[in-house]
């Protein structure tokens, strides 16, 4: 027999049953994802935002994102489904589709495209937050791929790689460090560690300092002397630094990744003058707002 379900309560009724007798809401025909939390019995309906305009990749991020945020919802057709009482959150998580969807890459510039169809909806959810972090245009294509200016390329490739292999360790130089990275396993790494993380606190402050000055010479004048000096050096040490207080990895790794590209065009041979101007300009605007 077909039955009908509750946005509110999940409870199951026969077909011939149109409104829930305990919520006052009228009940769908797909069933609420039961592993998302109930908001609590509450009688002011239900709402319906109609998505049919909506591309296939659109929706299946909306889908993403309540799912992340313990909303309980239902499809019919194109049409989401779900309590009134939380039109509010929804229409916010609407309103963070529709701007990531909007054509925001260059389309004069060149673009590179990531196969993330095998990847779960956490990562996928991991991944959009992590790009929206360290502000990363993207776009999803038709086959859900995702579509990011190739010049962002190496900065993509590194959110990638540390969302897909969270438990990937990071390649540490300091031989003194042992496997937990207490130190030298005398007993005193504690007071190690919290002597350390207080050097790498300042020493990142001014290694971002630096850094900052040298992209601001150098967004202006890709042959500066000194610019290219002090972003040269300092781009090596903020490579080997642990990571700062207060920043996420995916913001502190980013910004270690962009030292490291403009570093690498500096000494490269064939990189032109106005690539250099770009990146370095990129690097200054991220850090302006850490230095």
């Amino acid at each position: 027999m077909a039955t009908k379900f509750c946005m509110e309560c999940a409870g199951e009724f026969i077909e011939t049953v149109d409104i829930c007798p305990d919520c006052g809401v009228e009940l769908v025909d797909e069933r609420p994802a039961d592993r998302i939390e109930s908001t609590g019995h509450r009688e002011d309906g239900q709402v319906t935002y109609e998505l049919h305009e909506w591309a296939v990749e659109s929706r299946v991020m909306l889908q993403q994102l309540l799912e992340s945020a313990g909303i309980r919802h239902a499809w019919s057709g194109t049409d989401l489904l779900a309590s009134a009482s939380l039109e509010p959150r929804i229409d916010l998580l609407v309103e963070q589709v529709e701007v990531t969807t909007l054509p925001t890459l260059d389309p004069e510039l060149a673009k590179i495209a990531y196969d993330i169809e095998d990847w779960s909806d956490e990562q996928q959810t991991l991944l959009m937050h992590a790009l929206d972090e360290v502000a990363i245009a993207y776009e999803f294509d038709l086959d859900g791929a995702l579509v990011v200016l190739e010049e962002n390329e190496e900065r993509v490739e590194a959110l990638l790689d540390r969302i897909e292999f969270p438990d990937a360790l990071p390649v540490d130089d300091d031989p003194n460090r042992d496997a937990t990275g207490d130190g030298d396993g005398d007993g005193d790494g504690d007071a190690e560690d919290a002597g350390r993380d207080s050097v790498d606190g300042l020493e990142a402050a001014e290694v971002m300092s630096d850094l900052f000055v040298a992209a601001d010479r150098l967004q202006r004048n890709a042959r500066d002397a000194e610019g290219v000096l002090t972003l040269v050096a300092r781009a090596d040490v903020a490579g080997q630094l642990r990571l700062p207080y207060g920043f996420s990895r995916p913001v502190w790794r980013d910004i270690v990744v962009q030292a490291t590209t403009v570093k690498d065009l500096l000494e490269g041979t064939d990189s032109d003058d106005a690539t250099i101007e770009e990146h370095a300009k990129v690097l200054r605007d991220t850090l302006r707002q850490y230095v």
